[in-house]
């Protein structure tokens, strides 16, 4: 019974890995194997293909959203900005004076 390209690829790639030993989730080694009854053209086409659908699968790294804290701030009148200005003033030339020359 003939076997499809793609199963036939896959059973020729983990015919050389022992038994025993557990393979990777991908195929570390996709190599061209010249005994198996598949053209060169095909398996390459196949590695292609798999190594595609493995990277689609992957999902990808995202950073996380960084919340930005603009929207929380008061929004003041003009009359209040100004206000705080001269607060801040007041605080500055008294911290100044209380310190040694």
């Amino acid at each position: 019974p003939k076997q499809s390209a793609a199963t036939d690829f896959t059973a020729a790639q983990s015919a050389g890995a022992p038994k025993n030993q557990k393979k990777p989730a991908s195929i570390a080694n996709r190599r061209v194997d010249p005994n198996i009854n598949v053209s060169m053209r095909k398996q390459i086409m196949l590695a292609k293909m798999l190594k595609q659908a493995e990277k689609s699968s992957k999902p990808g790294y995202r950073k996380q959203k960084v919340e930005r804290t603009g929207y929380r701030k008061e929004k003041l009148s003009e009359l209040e900005m100004v206000e705080r200005l001269k607060a801040q003033k007041q605080r500055e030339k008294e911290e100044a004076s209380r310190l040694p020359p």
